[in-house]
């Protein structure tokens, strides 16, 4: 039986159009399975910690990797577990009474289960500013007391060694904070000490040069 040729076009511009509409629907499917895929994967760095929520409630946690979400189900917030640092300014006084000046720079990081609990309702430097400054204030007032004014630099690693620990202790406690160095990066004292300083010191340093000018001459 032979076809009419207008019925023959008909037939082969349908499958075209059979066809395209494949064509159309397969680039759909795999465009939309590529959004799936990019929506679904998630990398985490080495320093990162990644708490994948569902409903608002904690599911599950992952450390780094490759890892798969339902993008239409659940929610991942990253968090980082590398060191960072909190610099800050405090006021002391020294065993003989004078004021002390420090600048000083926190190295810490978060405890990686704890990011659930601390920041339900607050952001991490909210957190930081309200562990880690009333803390190490605190702390050097009570270890600053122990040394004379003009100590303080010769034994600026001893002090900052035991601020490790006493922040440490202080702060271990919430569970959320590991303080893991202190670094005391500058020194002063108020005007009148420096003064006094003046007045006394440098007499004697003056006497000492003189003395030991007088000895060396033949």
């Amino acid at each position: 039986m032979t076809l009419d040729p207008f019925e023959s076009e008909r037939v082969r511009d349908n499958k075209k159009i059979i066809k395209g509409w494949v064509i159309f629907g397969v680039l759909c499917i795999l465009v939309f399975a590529g959004y799936i895929f990019f929506q679904s994967a998630v990398v985490i760095d080495d320093e990162q910690l990644g708490h994948v929520y569902s409903g608002g409630e904690l599911v599950d946690i992952y450390g780094s990797g490759f890892h798969f979400i339902n993008p239409f189900s659940q929610e991942l917030k990253l968090y980082s577990t590398k060191m960072q640092n909190y610099s800050t300014l405090t006021e002391s006084f020294s065993s003989d009474d004078q004021d002390v000046f420090l600048s000083v720079d926190v190295l810490y990081r978060f405890y990686p289960d704890c990011f659930d609990e601390i920041l339900e309702n607050k952001s991490e430097e909210q957190i930081v500013y309200k562990l880690i400054h009333p803390s190490i204030s605190q702390v050097l007032k009570k270890v600053i007391s122990n040394y004379m004014a003009l100590d303080i630099p010769k034994y600026r690693d001893e002090i900052a060694s035991i601020c490790i620990v006493l922040l440490n202790k202080e702060i271990g406690r919430y569970k959320t904070i590991k303080i893991e160095d202190v670094f005391i990066t500058n020194i002063n004292y108020s005007g009148d000490f420096y003064k006094r300083i003046e007045k006394t010191v440098m007499p004697k340093v003056l006497e000492e040069y003189e003395q030991k000018s007088f000895e060396r001459t033949p």
